[in-house]
């Protein structure tokens, strides 16, 4: 006789996690106000209640406050934390400066267009 087991698999809820990680890829900011809406907590944690640090950090470095967000600590910082912060900074610095190294490829792209002082001229005359 043989015995048969049934078993259901095991189901990890692990969907917002996955949603906000694919928000952060897609658009940090919407990640972040999407996690603020469902864990405010989390907020209140990180930030230790401050509304302009976490809003400006929002508006300005939206992958900083994003990473700050996910390694909130009670205690200290450790050195990975700090690196982590590095790397959120850095991403968000090159968010701002990736036209400066278009035009550091494309050197015609910074030229100003050509023009005539503003002067009026007429069309030659034949």
């Amino acid at each position: 006789m043989r015995i048969v087991s049934y078993r259901r698999p095991v189901v990890v809820r692990s969907w917002p996690a996955f949603l906000v990680a694919g928000l952060a890829l897609a658009a940090p900011r919407l990640a972040v106000l999407f996690w603020w809406l469902v864990d405010p907590a989390r907020w209140q944690f990180a930030f230790r209640g401050h509304v302009v640090l976490p809003l400006a950090g929002v508006l300005v470095f939206p992958w900083t406050t994003l990473m700050a967000l996910l390694i909130a600590a009670p205690d200290q910082l450790s050195d990975q934390h700090w690196i982590w912060l590095g790397v959120a900074l850095l991403l968000d610095l090159l968010m701002y400066d990736r036209d400066i190294w278009r035009m550091a490829r494309e050197p015609e792209a910074i030229q100003p267009a050509k023009s005539n002082s503003g002067r009026m001229t007429s069309p030659p005359i034949e």
